[in-house]
């Protein structure tokens, strides 16, 4: 008989976003492992919107409260009884044989991990993203006492090799997982195009991320002007801004100013943003530096064209020249000629559809994801 493997899933938080949905997706395929029991902790809870998603999936705690259901049992042990609250959850994750810490902006969790036998750090970010994430004591934190990386892109390795001396023996890739969900799309885009009053002879361009500088929401809506003021008949809908930040009312302010109200829509993030990739022509991945951008997966299992910047992380892996656009950095001014072949040649455009499409199943489904799951769960280092 196997011994069932006990693993720790550490999310920095519960937020509808690219890294917390991956690791919610790597719970759906170690749901499916007969040998694994796993649990599921989150840093911080202010933001709770894939909690219940979790919960569903495994037995699920924000750190703030976790001794309150571990002390139930621990407690029982008179052993227990004299360790301070810190001891106690350290006593708890090292009941886990291996604990896969979902961000490389957990060092402050290392005080609980370091001298586990077995910590996997699964990292999504690039340069921009880690220095202004974290602080440099805890990334060494993270480095230090990290057994392996995982990584999403090529990207992202480089940027672990040169710029943080990260062994190649330590490095592995994994592509995430991104359940189908082509067969929603036909009824879906009807039912969004309706919502938003899109009309049929529009083309939809969405961009999909918070408004940080890095996503580029900026940079989206001033592609847009730019298609507009050279006859394109085009819509944008930027879906997950934080509408209570000032960052949300200078982007309103710019649309205002270049008379885009009534073609570029600012959104909040939604439940579901597969509705809107359904509704959507083309993904416009706007960011200045993405890794491997999530939302990118989906567009392409969406069977979406997408455009995006050269030298901004990894899309380039993903897309290369056969599945969209690819622009030079900054170029806003060179993506009016290229949207115009591609919305007036429809032979294009769906040649790009398919072969995102196809990409997706390549790299991304359940199938060519498994795998790599097994892999890390035989890791030893």
């Amino acid at each position: 008989m196997v011994k069932e493997k006990k693993i720790l899933l550490i999310s920095h938080d519960a937020s509808r976003t690219g890294a917390p949905i991956v690791m919610k997706n790597l719970a759906l395929l170690l749901n499916e492992c007969d040998d694994v029991q796993f649990e599921i902790l989150i840093k911080h809870s202010k933001i709770k919107s894939l909690y219940k998603d979790f919960k569903s999936l495994a037995p699920t705690s924000f750190l703030s409260s976790w001794t309150k259901r571990i002390n139930l049992s621990l407690f029982k042990n008179l052993f227990f009884l004299n360790l301070n609250r810190s001891k106690i959850v350290k006593k708890y994750i090292f009941s886990f044989d291996t604990v896969i810490s979902n961000t490389i902006t957990n060092g402050d969790m290392h005080f609980y991990l370091k001298d586990h036998p077995n910590v996997i750090t699964y990292v999504h970010e690039l340069e921009e993203a880690i220095v202004n994430c974290t602080t440099p004591k805890n990334l060494q934190n993270v480095i230090k006492h990290s057994n392996c990386f995982l990584y999403p892109s090529i990207a992202v390795k480089e940027n672990l090799q040169i710029n943080y001396k990260i062994d190649e023996k330590k490095l592995f890739q994994i592509p995430a997982y991104i359940p189908d969900r082509f067969h929603e799309k036909e009824i879906n885009r009807n039912l969004t195009r309706c919502k938003l009053q899109i009309k049929k002879s529009e083309f939809l361009i969405i961009g999909i991320g918070t408004n940080s500088w890095t996503k580029g929401p900026d940079i989206f809506i001033q592609t847009i002007l730019f298609a507009k003021k050279n006859g394109l008949n085009v819509i944008g809908v930027w879906l997950g801004s934080n509408i209570n930040s000032i960052e949300h009312r200078r982007l309103l302010y710019d649309i205002k100013k270049m008379n885009l109200t009534d073609y570029v829509s600012i959104l909040p993030p939604a439940n579901d943003v597969i509705n809107y990739l359904s509704a959507a022509d083309l993904f416009f991945l706007s960011s200045r530096e993405d890794s491997y951008p999530l939302v990118m997966i989906e567009a392409a299992m969406m069977e979406l064209p997408i455009m995006y910047f050269k030298g901004s992380g990894g899309a380039s892996e993903f897309v290369e020249t056969d599945a969209g656009i690819a622009l030079e950095y900054g170029r806003i001014d060179s993506v009016v000629s290229q949207l115009s072949e591609l919305i007036n040649d429809t032979e294009l455009h769906q040649k790009y559809a398919i072969n995102a499409r196809e990409k997706y199943l390549r790299f991304h489904s359940k199938e060519s994801v498994s795998n790599s799951i097994n892999d890390i769960l035989n890791f030893k280092k």
